[in-house]
């Protein structure tokens, strides 16, 4: 099973928006991930200020507004609880499971990926995703990632 744990900073909501693009249901403006991020007490760009104030709340909006993935009943939208007080931790249809908690550092948050599967090729997408923004942590990733697909004849 692939799973995989980053430290991003900077604009972190721009960094989840690429690295969760090809996740239907984590699948979101950036603003709403920057209102989750805030919520959690970590800074955010001053121009992406938090419309959704609290965690539950911010946590609520993203997953009600993601993209929908297929599934019975339709539509089948991400879960969402908490870790350890402001740390969301979300599951989702598929079964990936996306934990984000603040490091202490002002703008910075760990990022937990599990993908629960053998999934190379989202485990590349993410990565790729991730690549745009955080190139020196990501590439290393991505190498692991293509070595372990290459053995599995994947």
């Amino acid at each position: 099973m692939i799973s995989f744990a980053v430290e991003i900073g900077g604009d972190v909501p721009a960094t989840l928006c690429d690295m969760f693009a090809e996740i239907g249901s984590l699948c979101v403006a950036r603003q709403r991930w920057a209102d989750v991020i805030a919520s959690m007490g970590v800074e955010v760009l001053p121009y992406l200020q938090q419309t959704i104030p609290g965690i539950d709340a911010a946590a609520s909006a993203l997953v009600t507004e993601a993209v929908p993935e297929e599934g019975h009943p339709h539509p089948q939208r991400a879960e969402y609880w908490f870790l350890g007080g402001d740390s969301p931790h979300f599951t989702t249809p598929g079964g990936v499971e996306v934990h984000l908690s603040p490091i202490g550092r002002d703008d910075h948050i760990s990022v937990e990926v599990d993908f629960n599967r053998d999934s190379h090729y989202l485990a590349v997408q993410v990565l790729a995703g991730l690549c745009r923004r955080e190139f020196k942590q990501a590439i290393g990733l991505l190498a692991l990632v293509a070595i372990e697909a290459s053995e599995a004849g994947a």
